[in-house]
């Protein structure tokens, strides 16, 4: 092995870690706006008692509602940004692309 492998390697080594730190940073980016969206709509005064109704838990009203911006065109009209899950998503992610870019 000569110095130009070894040198290849080190870069090599480095962009694997960069990438699965951009991953990791993605993975810990989504979960923490999927939990900020479910404790908006949860404590919204607009909204509220989406997951938790007649204090029983129901995931899946949390999950038709995340859902539903894929069923129903309105959703997508900035008013109701808001309850929109995907856009939650599209502008975080896009969030952290510029701060990557600073």
């Amino acid at each position: 092995m000569n110095s130009t492998d070894n040198q290849c390697l080190t870069i090599d080594k480095f962009n694997t870690m960069k990438n699965n730190t951009s991953f990791f940073q993605y993975t810990i980016l989504i979960v923490l706006i999927t939990l900020g969206f479910l404790l908006y709509i949860q404590l919204s005064p607009g909204m509220g008692q989406i997951w938790i109704r007649n204090d029983r838990f129901m995931p899946m009203g949390a999950f038709n509602l995340m859902i539903y911006p894929f069923k129903n065109i309105r959703i997508w009209m900035p008013n109701v940004w808001d309850i929109n899950y995907p856009m939650w998503i599209l502008i975080g992610t896009s969030s952290l692309n510029i701060l990557n870019l600073i």
